[in-house]
Order: structure tokens, then sequence, then C-alpha cells
């Protein structure tokens, strides 16, 4: 696993499945590729959720290209694309649409709500 940030970490297929199915918080992965301008324009948002919920939750990035397997099982279509995990079970995603461009970042906003929502759950049942 790589670093990308002191808070957002790279994730493979090789260690996909241990990082966010043994998760006890919520997990939310990044699925972008290095040629992806809309991939460049969400790292900052992504880096920002990852520091602001520290402890709370995990975050990951995913680069399609380096893992082909998880792309195909999760049925991404296109990227970026953010996937919301709970207990290993896929909660919520949101796919990029470049005709929607707008309409990503305000489901993206949306996602990072839910996933706000998530970690206080996740917290009330550690707690």
């Amino acid at each position: 696993m790589t670093t990308i940030s002191e808070s957002v970490r790279e994730v493979n297929e090789h260690d996909f499945d241990q990082v966010v199915f043994e998760s006890r918080t919520p997990v939310l992965v990044d699925f972008w590729a290095e040629w992806c301008r809309p991939c460049r324009t969400l790292a900052p948002i992504v880096e920002l959720a990852a520091e602001q919920y520290a402890g709370a939750a995990r975050v990951f990035t995913l680069n399609v290209d380096d893992s082909p397997a998880v792309m195909e099982r999760y049925g991404i279509q296109g990227v970026p694309t953010l996937i919301l995990f709970q207990d290993g079970v896929e909660e919520d995603r949101v796919d990029f649409q470049p005709n929607d461009a707008g309409g990503f970042f305000t489901s993206t906003r949306e996602l990072l709500g839910r996933l706000r929502a998530a970690t206080r759950r996740s917290n009330g049942r550690r707690g």
C-alpha cells in the first residue's frame, strides 16, 4: 500500500479486500487514473475528506489501470468513481458523467454527507 498523502493511501487489487472488507470504520475508495483530468480535479476534495474524517473513516485511491480486476468486479465504467463501503458492503457510489460534471460534484458532496453520517453511526456502535 502506497501513501498518497498523510490521510489518503493507495490500494490495489492485491490488498483491496483486506483493507476494505476488514475495516471497522467506513471506507471511501476513489477509483481514478493518471490520464483522467476530472480525477485530478477531484483529488484535493478526496484528500480534504480524508483529513476531516481521519480516525473515523478510511480513504483510499485505486488506480484502475493498475488494478483492472477490482475495476471489473465493481463494474466501474468510467473514472473518477467514488464508492462508500460500510462493513465491507458497498453503500453508495458516485460515477462521473462527462456531460454532467457539475452534477458529479454535487453528487460527490452528497456522498461525503453520507460518509459523515456513516462515521457517526460507526462511532456510535463502538462507543
